[in-house]
């Protein structure tokens, strides 16, 4: 197999795919990054030229190149580990609480939501590269020629989806380093809580795999350049270019589950009057512990270890509810979807690796990886290999 792979990597130096790859990974990369840093509130502040303004209950406040520094996450007082748990447990304020703070929010959140950008390029390319790179196996003949040599198909599919996997992880590590030269260019140094980051990043880097797997596996299977096309095409529009497989479901949840008791109950006024004494003394950034039970996707808040039970119970048929639940978690790009596209879900990142999400996520597409590739190899080692 070691034969094979560097014969797989001699292909890839000496033909025209190394140099394509190259070119589009660091302009795809660039655009996209250029993209969402510019588009960003908090990027925004930080460009030499741009002026923005902030009004609230503390007056307007004007962010120019001047004083923007002061309303960075590294000026904030608070540590990464409770900025990040800090929309979903009680943190106290630090003692130079800037009233400007939801701008440190911004920043963890849109790193949190980076962890998926670093795939995007990488998804696209591997889609196209699959099928021209190892469809001329098939298309040539030369997987016969593979075979009279003495390779085991099973070899020749685990080389091939080594090959793959080394070089995602290569344009993965590409990517990363054109997002840190514009974090070099707009001097930000991003909060990063480890634990989080490490987390989703892994489920995004386990998202990329499945489409290469599955894409190599559609090639393995047919023995046409055309199906990892299709499968790859189709993988990459409906996970990795919509949200709708996740937010689409989650909202008919939080529609029917998290609608909050009326205003008049005793519950919500319990709640109101917690929130208020926390506005009037200053004391937290908000008091309440608020976690998603997993089992039921149901939120829950606390204060100081009481439950408030402030939601309405579901409507829901539980066999509905149930369904709708594991449409979510056998989607390989639940977490992908809830944190690069939280402005129309929100889930606090924190919250995704504390109450499990991450983790189901991370166990969802290894199941997709082992089946597709299961699969795939059953099938090639049955079917006969045509020229």
């Amino acid at each position: 197999m070691k034969k094979m792979f560097s014969g797989f990597i001699f292909r890839l130096t000496k033909g025209y795919e190394i140099a394509a790859l190259i070119a589009l990974l660091v302009f795809f990369s660039v655009v996209v990054d250029l993209y969402l840093f510019e588009q960003q509130t908090f990027s925004e502040t930080y460009s030499d030229e741009g002026v923005s303004y902030y009004s609230g209950e503390w007056g307007t406040v004007k962010i120019d190149h001047e004083n923007y520094k002061d309303f960075r996450y590294e000026n904030s007082g608070l540590t990464a580990y409770d900025l990040y748990r800090s929309d979903c447990e009680p943190v106290l304020k630090p003692a130079n609480d800037n009233p400007l703070s939801y701008f440190y929010t911004d920043e963890m959140n849109f790193l949190c939501s980076s962890l998926g950008v670093f795939i995007i390029a990488p998804a696209c390319l591997i889609v196209l590269f699959i099928p021209i790179f190892f469809g001329r196996m098939f298309s040539d003949g030369t997987i016969k020629n593979y075979i009279s040599c003495g390779y085991s198909k099973r070899k020749i599919y685990t080389a091939s989806l080594l090959f793959s996997i080394v070089l995602d992880l290569a344009m993965v590590f590409v990517s990363i380093l054109i997002f840190a030269v514009f974090c070099l260019r707009y001097s930000w140094k991003p909060p990063i809580y480890l634990p989080v980051v490490i987390t989703l990043f892994a489920a995004s880097l386990l998202l990329l795999f499945t489409v290469t797997s599955v894409s190599l596996a559609s090639l393995f299977i047919s023995g046409k350049r055309i199906a990892p096309f299709i499968a790859g095409f189709l993988l990459t529009l409906i996970f990795i270019f919509t949200n709708i497989p996740t937010v689409l479901p989650v909202y008919m949840l939080i529609d029917d589950s998290e609608l909050l008791k009326p205003q008049d109950s005793k519950e919500f006024t319990e709640y109101m009057e917690i929130a208020e004494k926390n506005r009037n003394e200053g004391k937290y950034i908000q008091p309440f512990e608020i976690r998603l039970d997993v089992t039921d996707f149901k939120a829950k808040m606390y204060y100081e270890g009481k439950d408030l039970d402030i939601f309405s119970e579901s409507k829901m048929p539980p066999a509905s509810r149930y369904a709708i639940m594991t449409s979510i978690y056998i989607n390989p790009a639940m977490i992908y979807q809830l944190t690069f596209n939280y402005e129309d879900v929100y889930f606090a990142p924190y919250m995704l690796y504390h109450d499990g999400l991450a983790a189901i996520n991370i166990a969802c597409n290894i199941l997709w990886i082992t089946a597709s590739n299961g699969i795939a190899l059953a099938v090639f080692r049955k079917r006969e290999t045509s020229a």
